[in-house]
């Protein structure tokens, strides 16, 4: 029994490091975080002893017959293994998980996932960056299929660059979050293991502001809205609280906006509106519809809300989210001339949708 116990966990060790998933220099990292992880809790020396067992255990998947050529049975026995090694780390960050709960369709992703992240931990642990450009990578090369199984939150930045016009070009930082189980994008500070980069930060705007209440009273007029034209690889935004995110191609470039349904001080006599109000008031305003002040006429606007979207399915993202586990990240990535926005959506600390919004 013993002696099973500690083959299997050697086993999933050398699994790890050769099982050719994602770049050698990430299995390294994760290997090397699972390594110390076992070395510390799980020596050899304490075979026979009920821990050591009962985590042993835990990666079995009971009997089966036959072969397994598309290794599943070791990619949710690592994927347990990795998942624990982070946890050591980082109290918690994973939650359970049991490799009979993960379908042999879900196994070589949730693989991945998880390398990657145990990846980043390590990375942290020595001050090298490759395992978040490598995360960064992948973000960008397939955002749905990153999207659909990584949690990602922006914080971003309130700072408008007057002197770039129309762009807002910032230094951010990305990597992995281990208390949130998510990656982030972040302005530059004092964060070990992630990497910097330049983005295009759409700042939020109060709707009063977006709309110029203080001159177009009593109803408002969205047609002037300031946008900033993306010119990076990557464009972040702030998180949504209700607010609207707008976009438009114009003139081989594309803008976006992010309008909050809050009000400016000044604007004491402004209503107070819910976001979907925000969102349906941009899409059309009284027979007005909304446009950028600084890219205007051509393509409509294209508005992704709260409880609406003008062309971008149906009713927007869910009311209510913002802050602590439930929230809407928007991310652009830039592809030649053009830019693909994509949303995902967070409730309960769980991905409920992700899809491409423009």
């Amino acid at each position: 029994m013993s002696k099973d116990s500690t083959v299997r966990i050697n086993s999933v060790l050398a699994f790890i490091q050769n099982c050719g998933l994602l770049s050698a220099n990430e299995r390294t990292s994760a290997h090397q975080l699972a390594t110390n992880f076992i070395n510390n809790r799980y020596p050899p020396g304490n075979a026979g002893q009920a821990g050591y067992e009962n985590f042993s255990n835990g990666m079995s998947l009971g009997f089966h017959v036959g072969n397994d050529p598309n290794n599943y049975r070791n990619m949710k026995r690592a994927t347990y293994l990795l998942a624990h090694a982070i946890n050591n780390v980082h109290l918690n960050t994973i939650g359970a998980i049991h490799p009979g709960q993960i379908s042999d369709g879900a196994a070589n992703v949730a693989l991945q996932d998880m390398l990657r992240k145990a990846a980043c931990v390590h990375d942290a642990q020595t001050g090298t960056t490759n395992a978040a450009q490598q995360a960064l990578n992948a973000l960008y090369n397939l955002p749905l299929q990153f999207l659909a199984t990584n949690k990602l939150i922006v914080l971003g930045s309130a700072v408008r660059d007057a002197t770039q016009r129309d762009q807002n070009v910032l230094q951010f930082d990305f990597g992995y979050d281990p208390g949130g189980n998510r990656y982030v994008f972040q302005p530059t500070g004092p964060h070990p293991a992630h990497c910097p980069m330049a983005v295009d930060s759409v700042v939020a705007q109060n709707w009063t502001t977006a709309a110029d209440w203080l001159n177009h009273q009593p109803n408002g007029d969205f047609t002037q809205i300031q946008a900033i034209e993306l010119a990076s690889q990557f464009m972040v935004t702030t998180q949504f609280t209700g607010c609207s995110f707008c976009m438009k191609r114009h003139g081989g470039h594309v803008y976006c906006a992010h309008v909050a349904p809050r009000r400016d001080q000044a604007a004491n006599a402004a209503p107070v509106l819910t976001g979907t109000q925000v969102a349906t008031r941009i899409a059309n305003n009284n027979g007005v519809l909304g446009d950028f002040a600084n890219a205007a006429g051509g393509n409509p606007l294209s508005i992704y809300g709260a409880g609406y979207s003008s062309n971008i399915g149906p009713g927007g993202y869910p009311n209510g989210l913002g802050g602590g586990t439930g929230y809407m990240t928007v991310i652009g990535v830039q592809r030649g001339p053009d830019y693909e926005i994509y949303s995902q959506v967070t409730q309960n600390s769980m991905i409920t949708s992700h899809q491409r919004i423009f």
